[in-house]
Order: C-alpha cells, then structure tokens, then sequence
C-alpha cells in the first residue's frame, strides 16, 4: 500500500524500490499531490481545529507525514467554535485564528511563515477579517506589524489566559528599561533582556533601546558582544 499506518500516532506514504526514473514518475503523480495536501488543505483544516502543525518530512523514496493525537488545549477549540459562531468566519480566518491563538501573538513575518504564503503582504486577506470584527488586534506597521487576539474577546468568551510582557507597549518597555538601568548600570544587551523579561520579543527590546539612544535617555559604549548600556 502506498500509505501505511506506522503507529497510532504517524502515516507513513512510501513506494518500493524500483528503476529510477520510474520512481520519478510515480513520485511526481502518486507522492507529490499527497504532500502538497498535508502542507495546504490537512495543515489549515488541523490549526483552525486547535491542533498542531503535520509534520511532514519528504525523503527520496517517501513522505512521512506526523500528527498529533490531541488538540494541544482542549480550550483552544472551544474558542474558535464561539468566536466562530459568532462571526461567521471563513475558513481561512478560521485558520488565522487557530494559529494565533496558540500563540501571544506574532509579527506579520512569523504569521506568513506559519501559513506559508510567499510574503507578509500576502497576509492582509487571511488576518484582515478578523481584525475587521475585532477579534484580532495589530500594533506596528508594515513587517513589523504583530497581530494577537483582542483582550477584550478573550475575557468576553473567558479563555484561559495568563498575564504576559510580550504585547507590552513601547513606552512601558523603555520605562521597565530605565528602571533596569537605574539598578544595573553598565550593562549588556542579553542581561537586560533576561531582568525586564525573555518573553518580550528582542527585537522590540532592541528597537526601544535604539530610540531611547536616539533620544539620549541612555550612552552606548563598544560593539557587539563588548556593548554596554547605562543611563544619561
């Protein structure tokens, strides 16, 4: 058979040896229209039902292709089905939602290669429409833009969440900055990182201290690894 259960857990597709230009052909009609499956269709149809990714893993003679038993929160589904219920959502909204809401939100970048569109303009249809019905908030723009379940839906269908840095706006990061420097003068860029918290992204840490030097609130001095921050 061509797809063959491995375990409770894992379908694997494979063919027999044979002449190798055969195996090109049947590779090309028999193994390539069922990867492109589980990367499109099976990968949206699991993330907007609460579960992980497939992982697919493609060799010269094979496609094996892992999914999950379990949905990764039973509380994951439970919100797609009412926020879906309550606004109709497409399926590709659908989609969108499941993955971001597995997540304490992402970039437009991170959220293009989790769909796997080409690039971060391609995102606009997919996530538009639930920022539209405001299920779906964004802070930034163009690349930098990051998408994250509104608050207010979260309390409203009372999902379980926990108090989180990663959505911090910049004025409370560069404040959390400054108090940090304030007790830590003369410090690197991972040490700061590590006291205000690791869950906020470092590429909002680094843009912040950038403004903040702009703004001469705090000196600089060497590069790379040797760089020190400390306060005006």
């Amino acid at each position: 058979d061509l797809f063959t259960p491995v375990n409770r857990r894992k379908l694997s597709a494979f063919i027999p040896s044979m002449p190798l230009n055969f195996i090109h052909e049947y590779l090309l009609l028999k193994i390539h229209p069922f990867y492109y499956f589980f990367q499109g269709y099976a990968r949206g149809l699991l993330t907007s039902q609460g579960r992980s990714v497939p992982l697919v893993v493609e060799g010269n003679d094979r496609v094996e292709v892992t999914v999950s038993r379990r949905m990764i929160k039973s509380e994951v589904i439970d919100f797609i089905a009412r926020v879906d219920k309550a606004f109709q959502l497409s399926q590709r909204a659908r989609i969108t939602l499941g993955i971001l809401v597995q997540s304490e939100g992402m970039t437009a970048r991170q959220l293009a290669d989790a769909l796997e569109l080409p690039d971060t303009s391609a995102v606009i249809p997919w996530v538009q429409p639930l920022v539209d019905a405001a299920v779906v908030s964004q802070i930034g723009r163009t690349k930098g833009t990051r998408y994250f379940i509104d608050p207010a839906i979260l309390r409203h269908t009372e999902f379980p969440t926990h108090t989180t840095l990663s959505r911090i706006e910049p004025p409370r990061l560069q404040a959390l900055i400054l108090e940090d420097l304030k007790r830590h003068p003369v410090s690197a860029f991972g040490e700061i990182h590590q006291r205000i918290g690791k869950e906020i992204p470092a590429h909002q840490v680094r843009r912040q201290l950038k403004a903040m030097l702009d703004e001469s609130h705090i000196q600089v001095k060497g590069e790379n690894r040797w760089r020190r921050y400390w306060l005006v």
